[in-house]
C-alpha cells in the first residue's frame, strides 16, 4: 500500500509487495516498491504493450457494454505514456466517441 506522500502505509496484512513489468519481470521490492513502481506508471509503453492495452481495451468495450464509459476512462488515463501513431484524438470527457473508432494506427 502507498501513502499519498509515496511513503509505504504500514498493514500488518501485507508481508510483502513486489512490483511486476508487463513481462512479469521483479522491478523492486518491499521498501523500494513505491519508487519503482511511480517511475513504472511514467515510462513510456512499448509498441508491444501499446498493441496489446489497445486490443484489451476493445475487447472489454465489447464484451461489458455497461461499462463502457469507465473503461474509456481507464484508457484515457494511458493515452498520455502511449507513443504518438497509438494515441487516438479521443480523450476523457469525449467518451461518447468509441474507443475502437479513434484513429489508433491499428489495421485489421
Amino acid at each position: 500500500m502507498v501513502a499519498e506522500s509515496g511513503e509505504q502505509a504500514a498493514d500488518p496484512a501485507v508481508a510483502t509487495v513486489t512490483v511486476l513489468n508487463t513481462a512479469h519481470q521483479a522491478l523492486g521490492r518491499d521498501r523500494w516498491a513505491p519508487r519503482v513502481l511511480a517511475a513504472e506508471r511514467r515510462r513510456p509503453c512499448t509498441e508491444q504493450e501499446a498493441a496489446r492495452f489497445q486490443t484489451v481495451q476493445r475487447a472489454l468495450r465489447q464484451a461489458l457494454p455497461r461499462i463502457r464509459e469507465e473503461v474509456s476512462d481507464i484508457a484515457a488515463q494511458a493515452w498520455p505514456l502511449m507513443r504518438a501513431r497509438w494515441q487516438p484524438g479521443w480523450r476523457a470527457g469525449s467518451s461518447s466517441r468509441s474507443l475502437s473508432s479513434a484513429s489508433n494506427g491499428v489495421s485489421k
